[in-house]
């Protein structure tokens, strides 16, 4: 069977070379090598699979990989933060003097969702006190510390962003709107806790009880 199958390969690698002298274009060239590649399947006996591709990996999967061989569980936290971990009864410690023990402070730094709205606050307000301590003593302030400073500030305005907005589609009477606002998930992280810390930074709600998902308990 086999025999039959080489000898109808060849007779179509004929007619690819009759085609490309005839018609002088590379017509036989294709043929060619599509006859050529049937008659490597028939050799084998059809044994050859497709080479599986390598399966790809994240940023994150390689950095729990690595740790994970030095003991080390790395926990990752959900963008919404309905659940916060971090309250207000405890700080990130403030920056170093040092200009290069920064990056590490910087990396080991307290994620800003995982944060109830006092915790987010108090920190913020830590860093504050930071920078003009830095300012009297002449110690810089570079990237690694405004970057923690200025992702703070933004979270705090975020978050009463996404409540205030969430707030006026109720008061419309726009509910398909307000559902959208309360499935957010800066407006979960927002609502996961006491709102009062956020009134000073511009916070205007009168009534607490109609947030979605409220926490006032957790601060």
């Amino acid at each position: 069977m086999k025999k039959i199958w080489i000898a109808s390969v060849m007779a179509m690698m004929l007619f690819g070379l009759s085609i490309q002298a005839d018609a002088g274009f590379s017509l036989g060239g294709i043929a060619n090598r599509a006859a050529n590649k049937a008659v490597d399947s028939i050799l084998s006996g059809g044994s050859k699979k497709s080479a599986k591709k390598p399966k790809t990996t994240t940023k994150e999967e390689r950095a729990d990989a690595a740790a994970a061989k030095q003991g080390v569980k790395i926990t990752r936290y959900q963008t919404d933060g309905s659940t916060p971990t971090a309250y207000a009864g405890q700080l990130d410690p403030l920056p170093p003097d040092a200009l290069e023990e920064r990056p590490d402070w910087f990396d080991n730094r307290t994620n800003i969702y995982t944060m109830t709205n006092a915790r987010l606050v108090a920190e913020y307000e830590n860093m504050e006190k930071w920078r003009a301590y830095a300012d009297q003593h002449n110690l810089g302030w570079v990237e690694p510390d405004m970057c923690r400073y200025e992702e703070l500030n933004d979270e705090i305005h975020h978050r009463i962003t996404a409540i205030e907005r969430y707030k006026n589609n109720v008061e419309a009477g726009w509910w398909d709107m307000a559902a959208d606002s309360a499935n957010n998930d800066t407006y979960k992280r927002a609502v996961a806790s006491n709102v009062e810390p956020l009134y000073k930074y511009g916070l205007e709600l009168s009534n607490p009880s109609m947030l979605k998902g409220y926490h006032p308990e957790r601060n």
